[in-house]
């Protein structure tokens, strides 16, 4: 399994389109891997978990082929995760030939979708081309694409957002950004599982340490970690990788680094690949 993140950052992307803070600031003249699109992975070369606003552009510079594209995973309605608008060039009129695609997510995923939709000239998310959508129920795997998808309650401000596990050839992977430390209800669902390699939240970053409802601060964030492997959920030799941070956090990623790499734990970042 090749898991390439696409983006690493919160909903305002780093640097903020209109913020003048320290980071964004010091981001805009470091570039690199101080430079953050909204967060978004492409597992393979046929999946994707989330699909915002910076899809178009995070398809170039990762080389996407949409023809190979063949399943959406969406975490959570929210607007930098969850784009139908550009899903909805998909339509006759607007691409040719467009590949049949299934969409992965909440029942709040297609409400979402078909109340944005309904407010352009696409009308509805029923208008889409060969798009099959399945609701995954917590704690029940599916199996596509030769791909097992497990999905698991987070705790976050979305009602019904979710974690998932996927699995493929042998090798787990967990996706658990845009949610706080898990509720007792989420470790019961994912209890007995293993996982290879676990990708987490770490939006409030340094600057709010201690934050784990909604989101995770850094402390929080190896606190989460730590959860697992006492569990026995990831691998004692597992990889730990935090993702999906906001300018408010007020840490770049030389700041990041020095403070996860004494903990074991890798820092995200755009482009960042992981083979497992």
């Amino acid at each position: 399994m090749r898991i390439t993140i696409l983006g690493s950052a919160a909903a305002e992307a780093v640097p903020s389109l209109w913020c003048r803070c320290e980071v964004c600031r010091i981001a805009r003249q470091n570039g690199g891997k101080d430079l953050r699109r909204r967060t978004s992975y492409l597992i393979d070369r046929d999946t994707m978990i989330d699909f915002g606003p910076d899809a178009f552009w995070q398809s170039w510079t990762a080389g996407i082929l949409w023809e190979e594209l063949k399943q959406i995973i969406f975490t959570h309605q929210h607007s930098d995760h969850c784009n139908p608008v550009e899903l909805g060039w998909r339509r006759k009129g607007f691409a040719q030939n467009a590949p049949a695609l299934t969409i992965y997510g909440s029942p709040e995923i297609r409400k979402y979708c078909e109340i944005i939709m309904g407010k352009t000239d696409m009308k509805s998310v029923a208008l889409w081309p060969d798009t099959t959508w399945v609701e995954p129920e917590n704690g029940v795997p599916l199996q596509a694409h030769n791909m097992e998808i497990f999905s698991i309650p987070a705790r976050h401000s979305a009602e019904d957002a979710r974690n998932y596990i996927l699995t493929r050839d042998g090798k787990s992977l967990l996706i658990a950004h845009d949610s706080g430390f898990w509720t007792e209800e989420a470790w019961n669902t994912i209890a007995g599982r293993t996982v290879d390699c676990v990708i987490f939240d770490g939006t409030c970053a340094l600057k709010f340490a201690d934050v784990e409802d909604g989101h995770m601060g850094a402390a929080v964030g190896v606190r989460f970690r730590d959860e697992l492997l006492k569990r026995g959920i990831l691998k004692k030799d597992g990889l730990a990788i935090v993702n999906h941070f906001s300018h408010n956090g007020n840490s770049l990623q030389a700041d990041l680094e020095a403070y996860f790499a004494p903990h074991g734990i890798e820092v995200g970042y755009d482009g960042k690949v992981i083979d497992l």
